[in-house]
């Protein structure tokens, strides 16, 4: 485990990237449940590889979110979006080597309503964290404001994390080139039990 004086405090995350996890097997973290909910993140956004290409699937959030303690937001249900992630998620990834085998606890996830978005991400840490064989990290107990904390931003225009890997096969390898960092379902659905080892040869440089 590497620390390079860095103090890695994570975000929650919903089926988080691959990168997000390899932060969690590669450095010392702390999943970080002070911070006021960000929009448009992975805490509550996941991309998938579909047969048209990634896609990204979103859980819908009570109004009012963007001025809580993440751990006080709440999940909205005026929709049924875990059907549709469930239906889109067997979709892209039905033929995967090992997507029998992961699926029944993932569905399970999807067809219980948790009343906030911690709550959601607890129940797939805990499965993530089983699968890839590591310890679920401890959360902060105040917002850190020390200058070597590290916050990477995964996603989006102000990301601050590259990641390098090398390639596997995904399903819809036939149609596209390979497509690096998707959710971690794509590794676990793809890769099985190697899993883990991926994710500790990987790279990631933050700035």
């Amino acid at each position: 485990m590497r620390t390079d004086e860095q103090l890695i405090r994570l975000p929650i995350s919903y089926f988080g990237p691959i990168a997000y996890y390899s932060s969690m097997v590669n450095y010392d973290y702390m999943i970080e449940a002070y911070e006021n909910y960000q929009k448009r993140s992975i805490r509550n956004r996941a991309y998938i590889l579909s047969s048209n290409g990634p896609i990204c699937l979103s859980v819908p959030l009570e109004k009012g979110k963007t001025k809580k303690l993440i751990s006080e937001v709440k999940i909205a249900y005026h929709e049924n979006w875990q059907s549709n992630h469930r239906t889109a998620i067997v979709s892209a990834y039905g033929t995967a080597p090992y997507f029998d085998y992961y699926y029944p606890d993932i569905e399970q996830i999807l067809s219980t309503k948790y009343d906030t978005l911690i709550s959601l991400f607890e129940a797939i840490q805990s499965f993530v964290c089983r699968t890839i064989g590591i310890e679920n990290g401890m959360y902060t107990q105040a917002y850190d404001r020390n200058s070597k904390t590290q916050r990477p931003i995964f996603i989006g225009k102000t990301k601050s994390i590259t990641f390098n890997s090398s390639g596997y096969t995904q399903v819809f390898s036939d149609r596209f080139a390979f497509h690096a960092d998707l959710s971690i379902l794509d590794l676990i659905f793809n890769k099985g039990p190697e899993a883990t080892q991926y994710l500790r040869a990987t790279t990631l440089r933050f700035h």
